[in-house]
């Protein structure tokens, strides 16, 4: 493993985790598999998003995982499409980043959800409301002047002269065009509940961005045509991520559909229930098509067993969320650096410094270390292979996060926001984040996920005849009570090394040679 110099705390993911494995009343099995996953630290992060995301887990009894992770994608979402980041090793880089995260039906996904990206929601219907007027003028001016030009083609369509050469001037028609042009473009960044072809159209009226937010997996159903038994649709989601041209021409029942996306961006916030894993996992096109790969993706275990009595919680803090809506109200004020001349929105650049480039590089190394000669990344190479693209837009996110608090604090303007290079320290805290999300990944998409499952189901084993047996249970009736399970006794011995290394159990060697197992 390469060693990448941090400021930041870390603990090594590739070290054994400690365990408790006390047998609560509620299961004879004392953990989860996704209670082993190492888990994202508050003070990796900006403090405005650490002191955000603790008090929304705080409150919400979730892990600080869940709101950190969340608070990290709604950050891009509000800058999503504006800017481009600007690697010395290649072109560019570009601002679109998704993650979907699963987590039990009552494991308060919505809440935190809800909680977090409110201040767009807030931000869109405030601005809205401010552009009303003005929205509304240049809406009745288009259609006066579409109107008008309906009016002189009838004409002419009955033989008026004056009217055909009005038409063939063309002069109607431009009146038109620019009273199109003069529309001004409602903030309706956010997306819910929306097929691939509505949010393409969507992009299209929004300067080609959006954010897609679910916290019941409905839009991946959408997108996967699950819904409604549908063929899948994954052009939109592949083309925004990497902001290629995406023209589209569609003829269906009734209706055409033609548009073409210059330099799409999407953001994509998801939540879902941990069934979806293996719903995705059975989605061949997903994984061919590389789309799976794309996506940051953890996985929760049911925090119910520390549940507590709301009065018995620290509430959210009133100031803390204000803090966060007003840098997420900073960062949705900053605009994208104009059009060219023919019409196409043009995005900031934003520098990585050369100790930030060091730091993406050494982490760029590491991947491909890991991805080769049978090391653990190979089961997942196609989403390895993005993961250095992947922290470096972390690292943009958390460096706008940082950079807009500073301004919202100095009451400085939301066009300052873009003076800035992306910083060591947040490039740092951008590879940390990333070597926490690659065990989530390896477990939700490689064969490891099994192997975690059958060693829970082999220590809930060993938990009922440990009790029956007074403590001890040799290997040999072990591998009796679980082969049909596992089907070959030579699994079993992989998985009893897991156990002992978590700390979750103990084996030693008795003198006729009988290997005993211990409950810790």
């Amino acid at each position: 493993m390469v060693n990448v110099a941090r400021s930041v705390s870390y603990t090594d993911v590739s070290t054994p985790l400690e365990v408790d494995a006390t047998p609560n009343a509620t299961s004879t099995l004392s953990f989860a598999p996704e209670d082993l996953l190492p888990q994202l630290e508050l003070d990796w992060y900006p403090e405005v998003l650490m002191n955000m995301a603790g008090t929304v887990a705080t409150s919400h009894q979730v892990l600080d995982s869940m709101a950190i992770l969340s608070c990290i994608q709604t950050g891009n979402g509000c800058v999503v499409g504006k800017y481009e980041s600007n690697p010395l090793s290649w072109s560019e880089e570009h601002s679109s980043l998704y993650t979907m995260m699963f987590a039990p039906s009552g494991g308060r996904k919505s809440a935190v959800f809800k909680q977090i990206t409110k201040p767009i929601e807030t931000w869109e219907r405030l601005k809205t409301r401010q552009m009303e007027t003005e929205y509304n003028t240049a809406l009745t001016a288009f259609k006066m002047a579409e109107d008008e030009l309906k009016r002189v083609i009838r004409s002419a369509q009955r033989g008026d002269e004056d009217a055909q050469a009005e038409v063939a001037g063309g002069d109607l028609q431009r009146a038109v065009d620019e009273a199109e042009r003069a529309i001004p473009v409602l903030p309706r960044l956010l997306i819910q509940d929306a097929t691939p072809e509505a949010m393409e159209l969507r992009m299209m009226q929004h300067h080609e961005r959006l954010f897609s937010c679910d916290a019941e997996g409905t839009a991946f159903n959408n997108m996967t045509g699950l819904r409604w038994d549908n063929p899948a649709s994954f052009a939109a989601y592949l083309k925004a991520y990497s902001g290629d041209r995406l023209q589209v021409d569609r003829v269906g029942t009734g209706s055409r559909h033609r548009l073409v996306l210059e330099n799409p961006a999407l953001s994509v916030l998801w939540m879902a229930q941990p069934s979806f894993i293996d719903v995705i996992a059975k989605q061949k096109a997903l994984h061919d098509q590389g789309l799976y790969a794309r996506f940051l993706m953890m996985v929760f275990p049911s925090n119910k067993k520390n549940l507590v009595r709301s009065g018995l919680v620290e509430g959210l803090r009133k100031d803390y969320a204000d803090a966060w809506r007003d840098v997420l109200y900073l960062m949705l004020e900053a605009e994208h650096d104009g059009e060219d001349e023919t019409g196409v929105t043009q995005s900031h650049v934003i520098p990585l410094s050369a100790k930030a480039h060091d730091v993406a590089q050494d982490y760029e190394a590491y991947l491909i270390e890991r991805i080769q000669d049978d090391q653990e990344l190979e089961e997942i190479e196609a989403w390895a292979s993005k993961a250095h693209g992947m922290a470096i837009r972390i690292a943009v996110t958390l460096q706008l996060i940082d950079r807009a608090s500073q301004l919202v604090r100095d009451d400085k303007p939301a066009r300052d926001l873009w003076n800035c290079e992306i910083g060591e320290r947040w490039m740092q805290s951008a590879v940390s984040t990333m070597e926490v999300i690659e065990q989530h990944c390896l477990y939700i998409m490689s064969d490891r996920r099994k192997q975690d499952a059958d060693a829970t189901y082999v220590l809930g084993v060993i938990e009922k005849e440990t009790k029956k047996a007074g403590g001890t249970i040799t290997r040999r009736l072990l591998l009796r009570r679980v082969i049909k399970r596992l089907r070959h006794k030579h699994l079993l011995e992989p998985l009893v090394a897991q156990l002992e290394e978590r700390g979750a159990i103990t084996t030693n060697q008795g003198e006729n040679g009988t290997v005993y197992i211990n409950r810790t």
